[in-house]
């Protein structure tokens, strides 16, 4: 029981070192498959920030992978509306026909509303793939649902 408490004060120590985190859910219509992630952003510079995340997708053929991704980009919003671009490296647990490499590259835009205390609610396009680096270079592209929530 100690072990427990000692996960959820660490965890939350982790997280007030951070902006905001937030959840998305979403698919890819082309290549059929689910997607999952949650991360953290932090505040680099004002406009610029630094994003974390962690997702997992899972296509109809059981195909599937974890990824861990660090992106930089450029945040804008006011007390409506809010955009944002990222780009960073991914690593990946499966390369597949689709992703052919461990080490891919991240690509997302996203459009949303501001609420109540800074809660965005919006869409995200995401764009997954290898650069080129590897064939097949096919990528992953998705439309997801992304909440976020400030925790400072």
């Amino acid at each position: 029981m100690i072990c427990y408490y000692l996960l959820v004060l660490g965890l939350l120590l982790f997280l007030s070192s951070f902006d905001s985190f937030y959840l998305s859910y979403g698919n890819d219509k082309a290549l059929p498959a689910r997607y999952a992630a949650i991360g953290v952003v932090d505040d680099f510079n004002g406009l610029m920030k630094t994003r974390y995340e962690t997702g997992y997708w899972s296509d109809r053929l059981n195909r599937s992978s974890f990824y861990a991704t660090t992106q930089i980009g450029l945040d804008a919003a006011n007390e409506v509306i809010y955009s944002d671009f990222y780009t960073g490296v991914s690593l990946i647990s499966q390369p597949d026909l689709v992703l052919s490499t461990p080490l891919e590259f991240k690509h997302d835009l996203g459009v949303g509303v501001v609420g109540k205390n800074k809660v965005r609610v919006g869409f995200n396009y995401s764009h997954l793939s290898n650069a080129g680096i590897r064939q097949p270079n096919v990528g992953r592209d998705s439309i997801q649902f992304k909440l976020t929530l400030p925790i400072k």
